[in-house]
């Protein structure tokens, strides 16, 4: 029990054992004064941070759910666009969104680059033939059509000759500033527009019977 000396107020715990055998007096360890502990008892109220606790806790559990909700539709949210950043370059090229994707990148700072798909280039008609008057000359001739479903920069032209045997006598690549008129050269390829190449070739072997076009 919780006792109370009456003449300095001091409280302090008794062992009710020894209570009985003082006969209910006690003695004050502060003040010395002998006084009866149950008339001086003093009663202990309800536990008030308990109460506290227990009516804080739902309030803070509930706001905690709300934070948690949130947090995680915003992950939700966050990692589809994130992916969408991190790819938005090949999703530019698939029919579907890329459109949709160029529109957007128009007011965002998306930072897009033009993606390169050479083997959506197709080849439409080709031709090379020597020069009438110096067979070392051959005159390049080709139309091309960008495939793609979006606008790509100009490849890397490669141009390999062969001769008779199949043998690999000569090979070349052009830039598109050294085969593409100057109009043309700082733009890129629209698609389903054809491109016409012409191209003054000099080599000083004879023999070529054949090429092949490849597109870097």
């Amino acid at each position: 029990m919780l006792t109370c000396c009456p003449s300095c107020g001091t409280k302090f715990r008794v062992v009710p054992e020894h209570l009985y055998a003082a006969a209910g007096k006690v003695r004050c360890g502060y003040c010395q004064q002998i006084f009866d502990a149950q008339r001086s008892e003093v009663t202990l109220g309800p536990p008030i941070l308990a109460t506290y606790a227990n009516d804080v806790t739902p309030e803070l559990k509930s706001k905690w759910n709300i934070f948690l909700l949130l947090g995680t539709l915003l992950l939700f949210v966050a990692l589809p666009i994130q992916w969408i950043w991190w790819e938005r370059s090949w999703l530019i090229t698939v029919p579907s969104i890329g459109s949709m994707i160029t529109q957007s990148c128009q007011y965002l700072p998306c930072g897009l680059q033009p993606i390169r798909v050479p083997e959506k280039i197709e080849v439409l008609q080709r031709s090379l033939q020597p020069d009438l008057k110096n067979p070392n000359i051959f005159h390049f001739q080709m139309r091309m059509v960008n495939n793609a479903s979006q606008k790509q920069p100009f490849p890397l032209l490669e141009l390999r000759l062969f001769n008779s045997q199949s043998e690999l006598i000569g090979q070349r690549r052009f830039k598109p500033q050294q085969y593409l008129a100057t109009k043309t050269q700082d733009s890129l390829m629209l698609p389903g527009t054809p491109i016409d190449v012409a191209l003054d070739l000099f080599h000083a072997q004879v023999g070529v019977s054949g090429f092949q076009i490849d597109f870097r």
